[in-house]
């Protein structure tokens, strides 16, 4: 029997998909990326378990706040060189450099992979087990196997076993 899930439910651990480039649920099933660190509670309800997953992101924020570290990259600028022509009593000049390259400035929070560790410990501490479950194949149409599936819309679903 398969179990729905909305897009919702699962952001936060989507999250934890390790990808070099981003993708959306979708992309990351059509490539066949599993879903990763999946918390589950034997006997826990839904309601239960999106309860405890919000408790303990709310409390491993608490324990772990952010810490934003800006950087900013080298500034580098190319030295002005200019050309000057004379026609008759009239001077033309062309200047060209004089351009700054770099100075980009971005942040990050330093904290966050600590945070991601304490919302798991979180989690252990009320009994749930991490799993990972694979991409179903996009042509199978009965499951034999726990695995997922996304529909291009985002939604999710689960089931075999």
């Amino acid at each position: 029997m398969f179990i729905k899930y909305k897009m919702a439910s699962f952001v936060v651990f989507l999250g934890l998909i390790g990808c070099a480039t981003p993708q959306t649920p979708y992309q990351a099933y059509l490539a066949g990326v599993p879903m990763r660190d999946i918390p589950f509670k034997e006997g826990a309800s839904n309601d239960t378990m999106a309860g405890d997953r919000i408790d303990c992101e709310i409390e491993a924020t608490q324990r772990v706040p952010p810490n934003i570290v800006l950087t900013t990259t080298p500034t580098r600028s190319t030295p002005v060189q200019s050309t000057c022509n004379q026609i008759g009593t009239q001077t033309f000049c062309t200047s060209t450099g004089g351009r700054t390259y770099g100075g980009r400035t971005s942040s990050s929070d330093a904290n966050d992979d600590l945070r991601v560790r304490a919302y798991g410990q979180c989690l252990v501490n009320k009994n749930y087990v991490f799993y990972t479950i694979p991409a179903c194949s996009q042509s199978e149409t009965r499951l034999d196997a726990f695995c997922y599936k996304v529909s291009p819309s985002g939604e999710i679903t689960t089931g075999g076993g």
